[in-house]
């Protein structure tokens, strides 16, 4: 089996240890490629990104790490950038600074539309709540939109190869919709309408595997539920267990293959000098 790992964090961000400690397990565990993919630095303190100071010796260190392990695995180099105008850096702007070599576009922050506060969509469950009714006055369908929205905006401007953990508000999110449903089909639409904007700019879409790995969510983001969209739509893939220590790198990664497998899904995508190329899975 194939193992090609993309989102990995590390000790420069909220990872645990250092990026060789990740690059000796991967070797270990037979990966062919695996690319760090710490979190970009906003304008504002933020405990879970790489300070800004940083940001040199971490590009520095991939660098080193790529040339010193170059006859064992591809080591590749990215951030994991939100999308947050006037609040962060722009794509470009990190990818020519840091010369990296693809981008995973995610929203952790939901901004308001009008008010332009933000929502941070991870946490306690019990601090999302009162949150979300500051900032969102406990509109789900406005939320949910707002989120959707930003995250179609990201695609447009920072067109990121990448789509990180495209549904994980729903995480925190779930507790306020009915208990007899979860995707309720307002929700399927927004979905589908971004999916639609996705394969229009040929975005990749993640399956991450964090959710189950730390056994805070019941299934993937994005969900099985819509794996069959991304099949229908055809939309690449990529497995990711957006590992933030070494013994997470391939966590769950033979279930997310049966579950791309299950939805019809028979490669993933694989990145190249050349662009990214699609990889026929090999179990």
């Amino acid at each position: 089996m194939q193992i090609l790992g993309y989102h990995n964090h590390n000790f420069f961000c909220d990872g645990k240890e250092a990026p060789e400690n990740y690059i000796l397990e991967a070797v270990n565990q037979g990966f062919t490629h695996f690319g760090f993919s710490s979190h970009a630095p906003f304008f504002f303190d933020n405990p879970w990104s790489v300070p800004v100071e940083k940001m040199a010796e971490y590009a520095k260190t991939i660098n080193y790490l790529t040339q010193k392990y170059a006859d064992k695995l591809m080591i590749l180099k990215s951030l994991e950038i939100d999308y947050l105008p006037g609040k962060i850096a722009s794509f470009d702007d990190f990818r020519d600074r840091y010369s990296l070599q693809y981008v995973i576009g995610s929203i952790h922050y939901v901004l308001h539309p009008t008010t332009k506060e933000m929502l941070f969509i991870d946490g306690p469950a019990d601090r999302f709540a009162t949150n979300f009714q500051r900032v969102f006055n406990g509109n789900v369908e406005f939320v949910v939109k707002s989120y959707f929205d930003q995250t179609k905006q990201m695609i447009v401007a920072g067109r990121p190869d990448i789509i990180g953990h495209i549904d994980k508000l729903m995480m925190n999110l779930k507790q306020f919709f009915p208990a007899d449903t979860l995707y309720p089909e307002w929700y399927t639409h927004e979905m589908e309408d971004l999916l639609k904007v996705i394969a229009n700019h040929k975005t990749i879409v993640e399956l991450n595997l964090r959710g189950l790995i730390k056994r805070k969510w019941h299934t993937t983001f994005i969900s099985e539920f819509f794996l069959p969209y991304c099949k229908n739509f055809n939309i690449p893939m990529i497995i990711s267990t957006d590992a933030h220590h070494p013994s997470e790198i391939s966590a769950y990664y033979e279930f997310g293959i049966q579950l791309l497998l299950n939805a019809g899904i028979g490669s993933v995508a694989k990145w190249s000098a050349e662009g990214w190329l699609q990889e026929a899975i090999k179990i």
